[in-house]
């Protein structure tokens, strides 16, 4: 049988997805769709994150400072 492998960044921003939707969800006592946007924003910024971090990587980073400074 064919094992498929799981990706860790992609489990780690689940969590944090359900973690930041059932604390919107308890905060406004049990309006789904502020937990479920609260949950979109975090994976958002954790991908915004990741791809400025990378971009660091590969050697953009004076274009990524740049336009971090214009925001």
């Amino acid at each position: 049988m064919k094992r498929t492998r799981v990706n860790k960044n992609n489990v780690y921003k689940a969590v944090l997805f359900f973690i930041a939707f059932f604390v919107g969800t308890a905060i406004t006592y049990g309006d789904w769709l502020i937990g479920l946007i609260s949950g979109v924003i975090v994976v958002l910024s954790k991908e915004i994150q990741g791809a400025y971090e990378k971009g660091r990587r590969d050697g953009h980073k004076e274009a990524l400072d740049n336009f971090s400074k214009k925001l």
